[in-house]
């Protein structure tokens, strides 16, 4: 049995990351030595002398975290050694003796003797600008082991606190005092203060302010002594302080220092980092670095520029200047040390007693390269700058040369994490040593023992660092495996008793729930849905699949697709990017995390928020529900109505207890449990409370595509309450029926969790300790302020400036009442309920290792439960993730994997194109997996992976690799083998590895394509001990191609239409048919006209230069004459008549309704005029880098123009009709060559009507793209119709039609391959297609003779000009004329339905 201790709050142990992705957080030589852990901003070293002593060089390192608090470790220097655990300094002690203030550290220093360490708090964390309230300076007094004995803090305190909210920025502790750099919180203000501080760690005097400034700024001095400290910013130039704190310009000299600055500051740069250290040719005077970053807009980005070095006299005068440009080659665009403390490390290289070799780091890479050699890692690094030869040199790697070759020695030198920030120097008997802090943590640069040229990189992140940045956690209670996303950090997973967490994705880790309510099947899989930040804009997730033994058994890409109004199926991205374009933001400018939620009491209910929208999922991607043309993706329905960005959703909570007891039960889509979700609105400034009871339904919509604005409302929330401010989180009590009887919410003054959302300044502002707990129950609302309810108000502090965070409500179990726990910047707090579900009284929580009911010092962003082991994760704000269960009791431990294990993974064809946020390919990945008995007593395990025929793999994919890069020389498929063979070591503490692979981007969908390989666990002779046969497997994933309505914005009657052949598929518009298939009825006028026209918003709106035309505009007829798009033959009406011609309702009237009449009546009725004509602009890259927003026009003869965004109209199937009230003058469209769909089933039934005399067989085929082809053959070439016949009837697809004349008829069909394409046919003057395919081959004269396609190409006349034979009225309706060059073009002969199909 698992357990943790009961009541009280578990720290997480597993706290640092192990690479199971080489290259994705770091590089090491040896895969699984990459240890990550949080963000780390501020580095001192306190160092014994070398001087023969036993403890000669021995030393502490001490490493202020962003927001995980103080840690040590220790260096044994006779061994050149680290511990093996850090050890954290920063612990709460719960009274007025110990650490007070927070785990959020922005600057250290040690006083000149060693003897004091100061800690200054601060909003390091490239999370955002997040300061928490409390104490800001303190002192330490440093014990002879390193340990810290803490004195009082200081008064006053200069940091903390609203509304300076003073960040500390850097400290230099020199004879004459402290100085410190403070900043306010959006880095605009900044002030340095001299502090004397005695023993005791108080002030004896007043603390002194000696400069204040309106822009960052750097400081900068020596250690010990008396020399200058320097400072400086954008306006006035490089200040320093002398020993008597007076401060002055340095001077200028005879040198040009004073004219480079005027150019730093007229190219827009400004300064980033100051760095000094004594002359080597002059003890007296000083060598100074001045690092510049260039922004564009304003000083709050940029990047890393140039570095000046200037060497000053004693009296602080330039006397030679020197520059290095760094321009693009050391970070991109996160240097600022304004709103954030900035990715720029700067230092000198201790190898070098010259001072003229410096080290610069940013914070990654990407193709910038100094050496002009490709970096294959996506990680971090330093860039060399040698001021003597004017040289510049990478030292991070792997690389390649400029000819694509790995340059060897660069796997040596590997690479830290991304995002450096603070260098330091450690004496070792070897010479100095580089130390790097990071957003991963703390790495070293270690010089070779084989080459003393040569360096590599080695992480000193090692257990005991508890720093970890958690934005969002999911619990698996089977495997008792953790899913945590971190800042920084990406996604990792782990089980309870691992020793590291095993990372699984990358970016910043924003998402990472887990679908883990238990489902009835105990072997059946367990979801958890990953990404990094602002998924939503980019339109995917990631789900992993978990087996009882926490292994991973499958991977999918996700794309996220919804039916916003019931009128057409689109990828979500669209419509989140169309709310930051309505709210005049750009679309990368969007929240950086949204609130997510699984239901934890039944599987299937994921519910994921965006910049504006919620959805929640209609059918869940492992359902026996979903159809092939949904595989890679996850069906998605909006809750509440569109809007934009300026509405920003701020909480969720979702789940009735009744459907764990199981008294409501119903799978998706038939079940929709309670929720409740609050919505912000920075115009109005208020908040709106949504909620749904718990809905059960007899029927619903068999997939996304059929569902309609009706059911959209049916399930979705509806507004029932307003509040004047934010609301930060929400919890909800229900009844046995599922109906909410209670609901909690918290008031904040802003959101921390998501501090993107626009404009919340909340009327309580600036202090959160003004707002309250409220309670809604029976039409009642009761409000508890936080600082009128005891253990509330120490939840929140008066001068708050964000407020509480999270609250979960714990249902009722059989030893323990329901429990309400909320959660914030100060802790965790919890309270009983009594039966009315009101509070009974708040108390602080207890933590694991620390002093009863003390808190962490550390924020808390999420409270998530888990009913199954009645859990509670909640996500430490740079402190990992913590675990509370009532009982302590977590359910059977899980067997662990016991032999080698692979994933199974299962990718659709067309995998979306997706890239993550370093240029990435996103399309599949597998995983290995090793038991602990595969290892040797060394630890190690030999791996071999093989492919049998790698031609087919070169055949359908790009590339596959073990490391992050699938480019040469580590895509195992870069070479000309038939057989692939390699050998992998693994270690014991690192026993995933994780293979990613890029399928190829083409406009096929082939039946199922298996790529298999074997992976083979070998002895130390490289015999076999077990064997694993897994493969990839590209399924298809076809879906219909369409046009996509929208009408949300717009009366029910106008609509604007975008073409799809997806659901965002891997194929760009340029590989796509550019076609449309066009039916015009005779009831239009001869020489009607009908185009598309683009439009460039969801309104409808025109925009012509920076003219804005509404669809109510005046002149916006004009606008769209001016806008219609080109074709390669005009959409004009041929023939006018008083025909009736065939018409959309007379086939639904028979197929669905049962009545024959109408159709029948159509029987010799002239059609109408039939073309296929291209329309390239149709598919081009629109706005938002999609196909277009276009709307359709009709032009009659005199004149008259009617358009679809302003006009009364009619949508149904392929028909688009702009005369409502005249059925015979819909326009039919068909977005491609023609009747070409895609099946969502294998067999099922077809209805045949048939009007025409003439014996006839019909039947389908399927082809390879959507451009009809058939092994290489196009449609209309020679052998075409041949091989199309004979792959109908090979897969039994062919049709002979036993009706009468005048009838319909029903036929089974079972040889269809779901996510397939299909077109039809029909074949003329033969009963059936193998008759047709005999005349064929006997005659030479055309196909069109004998076999009739619905495809235009397909029907080739005698001179060689397609030929219009059916009219696909609806993408399961397609009309057939068979005797299209001299009948009667009534288009009735031979109907099909096949809508089991679609």
């Amino acid at each position: 049995m698992s357990s943790i201790k009961a009541g009280q709050w578990s720290i997480f142990s597993p706290a640092v990351i192990r690479d199971a992705i080489s290259g994705r957080l770091g590089f090491q030589e040896q895969f699984g030595t990459t240890y990550v852990s949080g963000a780390t901003q501020a580095l001192v070293l306190k160092q014994n002398a070398i001087d023969s002593s036993a403890t000669e060089g021995d030393a502490v390192l001490y490493a202020g975290t962003t927001n995980g608090g103080l840690y040590s470790l220790n260096y044994d220097y006779s061994t050149d050694s680290w511990a093996t655990q850090w050890t954290w300094l920063s612990q709460p002690s719960g009274s007025a003796d110990g650490f007070q203030g927070n785990q959020g550290i922005g600057a250290l220093a040690l006083s000149p003797d060693g003897t004091m360490i100061a800690v200054g708090m601060g909003n390091s964390s490239n999370f955002g600008p997040y300061t928490p309230n409390g104490v800001g300076l303190q002192f330490g007094s440093i014990q002879l082991d390193g340990s810290i004995e803490w004195l009082k803090p200081p008064s006053p305190d200069l940091l903390a606190g609203y509304p300076q909210l003073w960040n500390a920025r850097d400290f230099v502790w020199r004879d004459d005092g402290l100085y410190i750099a403070i900043s306010g919180v959006k880095g605009d203000v900044s002030k340095i203060y001299q502090l004397d501080v005695d023993e005791t760690g108080q002030f004896l005097t007043p603390p002194k302010q000696v400069s204040s400034l309106f822009l960052p700024m750097a400081l900068d001095g020596n250690l010990t002594g008396d020399s200058a400290v320097f400072y400086g910013f954008l306006y006035e130039g490089i200040f320093s302080i002398d020993s008597a704190g007076a401060s002055s310009k340095i001077d200028a000299g005879s040198t040009d220092w004073n004219t480079l600055y005027a150019t730093r500051f007229d190219n827009s740069e400004a300064i980033g980092r100051l760095v000094s250290e004594i002359n080597p040719l002059d003890p007296d005077g000083r060598v100074l670095l001045i690092g510049w970053y260039q922004y564009e807009n304003n000083i709050t980005t940029g990047s890393i520029s140039h570095v000046d070095r200037l060497t000053l006299d004693a009296d602080n005068t330039v006397t030679a200047v020197e520059s290095i440009d760094f321009s693009g080659l050391a970070g991109s665009s996160q240097a600022s040390p304004a709103s954030l403390y900035g990715n720029y490390a700067l230092g000198f290289d201790p190898r070098d007693d010259s001072l003229n070799t410096i080290y610069v780091g940013g914070n990654q890479y990407l193709s910038s390269h100094p050496d002009g050699a490709t970096p294959y890692a996506y990680t971090g690094g330093l860039i060399r700058g040698d001021f003597t030869a004017g040289a510049i040199h990478a030292v991070f790697g792997p690389y390649a040369d400029a000819e694509g070759q790995l340059v060897d020695d660069s796997v040596f030198i590997g690479a830290p994490h991304a995002d450096s920030r603070t260098l330091i120097h450690l004496r070792t008997l070897t010479g100095e040593r580089v130390i790097q802090s990071d957003d991963g943590g703390v790495w070293q640069l270690l010089a070779s023992e084989t080459e003393p040229s040569g360096l590599s990189w080695q992480s000193l992140n090692r257990p005991g660092l508890h720093s970890l940045e958690t934005m969002s956690s999911g619990w698996d209670a089977r495997s008792n495996s953790l899913v945590q996303a971190f800042q920084d950090n990406a996604v990792s997973i782990a089980q309870l008793e691992d020793t590291y967490l095993s990372n699984v994705w990358g970016g910043d880790g924003n998402l990472a729930i887990v679908d883990g309510a238990l489902p009835n099947d105990e072997n059946a899989q367990v979801w958890s849905y990953v990404n990094a930040q602002q998924y939503m804009s980019s339109g995917f997730v990631a789900g992993m699949a978990l087996e009882p033994s926490g292994a991973i058994s499958q991977v999918e890409m996700l794309r996220l697709i919804t039916n916003l109004n019931g009128s057409s199926v689109q990828p979500i991205e669209l419509f989140e990017n169309y709310a930051l374009l309505y709210a005049g933001m750009s679309s990368d400018s969007g929240s950086f995390s949204f609130p997510s939620m699984v239901n934890p009491y039944r599987p299937g209910d994921v519910v994921l928020a965006g910049n504006s929208g919620l959805y929640e999922t209609f059918i869940p991607n492992w359902s026996h529900y979903a159809q092939a043309q949904n595989s890679g993706t996850l069906q998605m329905l909006p809750l509440i109505p569109f809007d934009t960005a300026n509405r920003s959703v701020t909480s969720i909570s979702l789940g009735t207890t009744a459907t764990k007891a199981g008294t409501i039960a119903p799978e998706k889509p038939f079940f929709w449990d309670a929720m409740v979700a609050t919505t912000w609105d920075s115009v109005t400034q208020q908040s709106t409370i949504w909620y749904r009871d718990a809905l059960t339904l007899d029927s619903a919509p068999a997939s996304l595509a059929e569902v309609d604005k009706d059911f959209i409302e049916s399930i979705g929330l509806a507004a029932t309450l307003t509040s004047e401010q934010l609301i930060s989180d929400t919890a909800i009590q229900t009844d046995s029926a599922g109906q909410i009887e209670t609901i909690y919410w918290l008031e904040a003054s802003r959101s921390l969790r998501y501090l993107q959302i626009p404009g919340t300044n909340s009327p309580f502002s600036p202090s959160a300790d003004q707002g309250a707990l409220v309670i809604a129950r029976g039409g009642e609302l009761t409000r508890l302020p936080y600082a009128e309810t005891p253990g509330l108000d120490q939840l929140v502090r008066q001068g708050d400036f964000w407020g509480p965070t999270a609250i979960e409500f714990l249902p009722a179990r059989e030893r323990f009442a329901a429990q309400l726990v909320v959660g914030g910047e100060h802790g965790l707090f919890a309270s009983e309920l009594d039966d009315l579900g009101m509070p009974t009284g708040f108390t602080p929580m207890s933590i694991d290792g620390l002093t009863e009911q003390t808190q962490y010092g550390s924020a808390i962003m999420e409270l998530t439960y888990s009913s199954d082991d009645d859990v509670l994760i909640a996500s430490v704000l740079g402190s990992g993730s913590f675990l509370y269960s009532r009982s302590g009791e977590l359910g059977e431990a899980p067997i662990g994997i016991e032999q080698l294990h692979v994933s199974q993974t299962s990718v659709p064809q067309n995998a979306a194109e997706t890239l993550d946020k370093r240029g990435n390919p996103v399309q599949g990945g597998f995983f290995i997996e090793l038991p602990d008995s595969a290892f040797d007593q060394a630890g190690t395990a030999r791996i071999g992976f093989i492919i049998e025929d790698a031609d087919l793999w070169r055949t359908h994919l790009d590339g596959v690799s073990l490391y992050t890069s699938i480019e040469s020389p580590f895509n195992l498929l870069d070479n000309d083998l038939q057989e692939i063979r390699e050998q992998f070591t693994f270690y014991d503490f690192a026993s995933m590895r994780v293979g990613q692979f890029k399928t190829k981007s083409n406009a096929q969908e082939l039946p199922t394509i298996s790529l298999p390989y074997r992976v083979e666990l070998l002895d130390a002779d490289n015999a076999v001990i077990d064997t694993v046969s897994a493969s990839i497997d590209l399924v298809p994933n076809g879906s219909s191609p369409t046009f996509s309505v929208f009408t949300g914005l717009m009366p029910e009657d106008r609509a604007i239409f975008q073409a799809r052949f997806s659901f965002g598929d891997g194929v760009t518009f340029q590989k796509l048919p550019f076609a449309i298939k066009a039916a015009l009825p005779g009831g239009l006028p001869e020489g009607t006209h009908v185009f598309a026209y683009q439009v460039d918003d969801l309104n409808g709106a025109i925009i012509i230069d920076d003219q804005t035309y509404l669809p109510s505009s005046e002149n916006y007829l004009e606008a769209v004459l001016s806008r219609a798009l080109d074709s390669s033959a005009p959409l004009t009406a041929q023939y006018a008549g008083d025909d009736k011609g065939l018409l959309l309702q007379d086939l639904s009237n028979m197929f669905l309704g049962g009545s024959i009449s109408d159709f029948l009546s159509t029987e010799g009725q002239y059609f109408g005029t039939t073309l296929t004509v291209n329309m390239p602009e149709l598919y081009g890259a629109g706005i938002l880098n999609a196909n277009p927003l276009v709307g359709i026009a009709i032009q009659y003869p005199d004149g008259e123009l009617k358009v679809t965004t302003s006009d009364a109209a009619s949508f149904d199937g392929n028909v688009i009709n702009l005369t409502p009230t005249q059925a015979n003058q819909g326009v039919v469209l068909d977005v491609g060559y023609g009747g070409i769909f895609a099946t969502q089933q294998s067999s099922g039934e077809i209805v045949v009507a048939k009007l025409g005399g003439m014996q006839s067989a019909t039947g389908f085929f399927r082809v390879d793209d959507l451009f009809g082809k058939i092994d290489g053959i196009t449609p209309g070439a020679d052998g075409y119709a041949e091989v199309a016949l004979s792959r109908s009837m090979n897969e039994n697809l062919d049709i002979t039609l036993t009706q009468a004349y005048g009838t319909t008829a029903s036929y089974e069909l079972d040889g269809f391959i779901a996510g397939c394409y299909y077109a039809s046919y029909i074949t003329l003057n033969t009963a059936t297609a193998q008759d047709a395919l005999q005349n064929l081959l006997d005659s030479s004269s055309t196909s069109s003779d004998y076999v009739l396609f619905s495809m235009d190409e397909a029907n080739p006349d005698l001179f060689g000009q397609s030929t219009a034979a059916a009219i696909p009225f609806a993408s399961d309706i397609i009309a057939f004329e068979d005797m299209p060059y001299r009948g009667d073009m009534d288009f009735n002969d031979v109907v099909i339905y096949y809508g089991d199909f679609i």
